[in-house]
Parts: structure tokens; C-alpha cells; sequence
């Protein structure tokens, strides 16, 4: 065996009683049954493959094969409209962590895109039922904690790989009356779902640190998949506090944890300095690493930004508190079947983004230069290294009428061009 591709997936939906109606939300039970179901699998898996290990003998026990494991998936009949089952914001988690280690594994990648092969299936009775996918919004994404969980029973992991996170940029505006939009109502991911995220990542890392492979050599690790759905997006609207209520981003301080040993990582995220930071400066900071990328997303973690536009616009931009008013409801509001209704009449769009308008072009020094500090003080330390970069992508193109509300007429930054362009800092021995 040299590759294992595992898909979970959810009990299939299926057409309501009509007299029971349809139900928009997943309740409490609902996520409870789905986060045990998938452990369930879970634990059916590295049970499986822990039984092979121990039937092949102690010789054959370390093989070298490649996990790669999808986010879960459902059948959904395709007389049900509701957007709804489709957009979920809730994370599915690992509820038991106690798994059989797995010594043969040598690369775990955890991927948030559909299986190629399940666009279309047919029910039993030979209708067709649309496999729903997880990236543009479809059916279930994983806890990020769930990556570390399954790393700290792989022993001899070499490899450690992710793609995920562009559905958190999804849709978010609202009609030109100010009324709720389809496209944000169903799209959008909600921000406590998101925060929770990070934070249990960390968690994760701190709870299974003994545990982490010291074998780990590889990390390719991008958080923000696929890259353009993440920055085109628009730079005028509030964004998340994702780090409160801690003081620091503990999801940026357990990456630097998660990979100290590693000789070659590639981070795409939304980070700030405490990726860099160490409690202990006398610590060495990746002694072994050779091969560094480090791209960041332009907003920070905390919901401001690392840029702003002409004239310091956007400089003032604080992220917002999440409050209980952040997690999807648990049963079905008015707003729900209001929106539903607007479904049925084809208010709903398919595109990943239905506006934009990117203007932060300028660094911000007091927001920026942390970051890049804590890069290069961390950089100094790597003995080994032979190559480093931090970058990110900036976007001019600002929508035609705010550019021109804002005075922005000059040849290069009026509102008729728009421009895409790599701001970076680059090592190389």
C-alpha cells in the first residue's frame, strides 16, 4: 500500500414527511450524532490500519504510505432546495482522541475539496442526489484540531499537509436597501464557529505536545485555500476579533510549536507576530529548518489589517467582539424561511464573491513591523537555514464608485485600473 484516500460521510437526506415540513437548522442533537459519527469512522480507521500493522509482524510493521483524509460529505436527494443543509458553518470534531498509533504512516494531508469521482450519485431508487462539496459552501468542515489529533498517533509522520479555510470569505454584504442578502445569509461563515477553530488548534497543539512525531521533517500547511477566494474579498468591512478573549493569537504561537523541528515549512494564514515570539528568547527557534515560506494574509488575526489605503484610509479598523450572537441558531428563525422563499424566486447567486473592493496598498509600520522583526529574529537563529521568504499579495481594485468618493483619481490608483502584486522579503544563502 502506498496511498490511502479517506472519505467520511454523514447518513444521507432525504425528502421530508410533508407533514413533519423541512427543517432549515442542525440542531444541538444534530452536531452531537455527526461529531460522533464521525469519530466513529475514525476510530474504525487507525483501528483497521493498527490491525494490519500488528498481522503483517513486527518486520513488516513500518511501512511508508500516504493518508490523505477529506472533510465529511453527505447525500442530499436533490428535491431538497433548502441552502441551508448545504451551508454549515458548525465544525465536525474528534470527541475521543484515545486511537491505536499507526507506525506506518509517513504523510497525513487533510483536504477540504470533494472527491473528484462523487460529483453526481443516484439514490436507490434511481433518482439523482448531488453530493454536496465542502469548499464553496456544501456540507461539513473539519475541526482544524482534528490535524494534530491524528499527527500525535502517527509515530513516524515525515509529512504534515493542509488545505483549507477559503470558505471563511464568503459572501458578506447586504441588499442595497440594507435588507439581509441571500448570498451572505447562506454563504457566510460565522465567526464563532471560525474563532473556535483556531483556538482549538491550539489547544490541540498544547495537549498533545509530548506527543507530536519528532520525525516530522515537511510541513505545507495553507489555511487560507484557495488563495484568490481569501483576498478578493472587500477591505472596508469589519472583520472578527479571532483572538480574543486570549492576549496573544494562540493559533499563530502553537504553528511556531507545532513545527519547531521541521527542516522545511510552507505556511499560508492569517497570522501576526506571535508566530515568532518565544517566551524563552534562550530557546533556539527551528534549528533545523532550511526552507522557510511564510505567507500572510494581509488582515490580522485580530481583525485589523497590515495595510491601509491612500490617504490612511482604513488605518482606524479594529476587529469586532464575538458574541453568543455569532453561532449559527439551532432551530429555524423567520429570517430562515424569508430567505428561503427568496431561493425559490432565484435570488441566490453562485459566485464565490458577489462584490469586492481591495484599496490596502500601504504598510501599516505599527501593525507590520512586529511581524517582520519577529521573522528576522527568528531567522537569525536558523543554523541550517538556506532559503526564507515572507510575503503576501496585494490587490488594488477598488469598487468605481467608492474609489471616486474617496478622491482617488491619480493615473496608477484611480478608480479605472486595478493592479495584483507580491510584497515580499526574501533570504537566500
Amino acid at each position: 500500500m502506498r496511498e490511502l484516500h479517506f472519505r467520511p460521510n454523514f447518513p444521507p437526506i432525504w425528502p421530508p414527511d410533508p407533514w413533519e415540513g423541512e427543517t432549515c437548522r442542525e440542531n444541538a442533537d444534530a452536531i452531537r450524532a455527526k461529531n460522533e459519527c464521525f469519530t466513529r469512522q475514525v476510530h474504525s480507521l487507525f483501528t483497521t490500519l493498527s490491525t494490519v500493522e500488528e498481522n503483517a509482524g513486527h518486520q513488516q510493521a513500518s511501512g511508508r504510505y500516504r493518508i490523505q483524509i477529506y472533510d465529511p460529505t453527505r447525500l442530499i436527494h436533490n428535491s431538497i432546495y433548502c441552502p441551508h443543509q448545504e451551508y454549515i458553518s458548525w465544525r465536525i470534531r474528534l470527541l475521543n482522541t484515545e486511537l491505536p498509533p499507526v507506525h506506518s504512516v509517513r504523510s497525513l494531508e487533510i483536504r477540504n475539496e470533494c472527491p473528484e469521482d462523487a460529483s453526481v450519485y443516484h439514490d436507490s431508487h434511481g433518482y439523482p442526489a448531488d453530493y454536496r462539496k465542502c469548499f464553496d459552501g456544501g456540507s461539513f468542515k473539519l475541526d482544524l484540531g482534528v490535524m494534530v489529533d491524528l499527527a500525535s498517533k502517527l509515530p513516524n509522520l515525515e509529512y504534515l499537509g493542509c488545505k483549507t479555510g477559503g470558505f471563511e470569505w464568503a459572501p458578506a454584504f447586504s441588499g442595497n436597501d440594507g435588507s439581509e442578502d441571500p448570498n451572505r445569509h447562506f454563504q457566510s461563515d460565522w465567526d464563532g464557529p471560525r474563532r473556535d477553530a483556531r483556538h482549538n488548534f491550539a489547544r490541540a497543539v498544547v495537549s498533545h505536545q509530548a506527543h507530536l512525531p519528532i520525525s516530522l521533517q515537511r510541513a505545507s500547511l495553507d489555511f487560507v485555500s484557495p488563495l484568490i477566494r481569501a483576498l478578493h474579498t472587500i477591505q472596508d468591512r469589519p472583520l472578527p476579533n479571532l483572538v480574543d478573549p486570549a492576549l496573544r493569537d494562540p493559533f499563530s504561537a502553537s504553528l511556531r510549536i507545532l513545527t519547531n523541528n521541521l527542516r522545511q515549512l510552507r505556511l499560508w494564514a492569517i497570522v501576526d507576530e506571535s508566530l515568532f515570539s518565544m517566551d524563552d528568547d534562550s530557546q533556539p527557534q527551528w534549528p533545523n529548518l532550511e526552507i522557510l515560506e511564510v505567507m500572510f494574509h494581509p488582515s490580522r488575526p485580530d481583525g485589523s489589517w497590515y495595510f491601509f489605503g491612500p490617504q490612511g484610509h482604513g488605518r482606524e479598523a479594529v476587529g469586532y467582539d464575538i458574541t453568543a450572537a455569532s453561532y449559527p441558531p439551532l432551530e429555524t428563525t423567520e429570517l430562515d424561511i424569508d430567505m428561503d422563499q427568496l431561493v425559490t424566486s432565484g435570488h441566490l447567486s453562485d459566485l464565490p464573491n458577489g462584490a469586492q473592493n481591495q484599496f490596502r496598498i500601504t504598510p501599516d509600520e505599527a501593525r507590520l513591523r512586529p511581524l517582520l522583526a519577529g521573522f528576522s529574529r527568528a531567522a537569525a537563529q536558523m543554523c541550517s537555514l538556506r532559503r526564507a521568504i515572507i510575503w503576501t499579495s496585494l490587490n488594488w481594485y477598488p469598487e468605481y464608485d467608492y474609489a471616486e468618493s474617496q478622491g482617488w483619481d491619480s493615473e496608477d490608483q484611480g478608480p479605472g485600473s486595478n493592479w495584483v502584486s507580491n510584497w515580499a522579503i526574501q533570504y537566500s544563502d
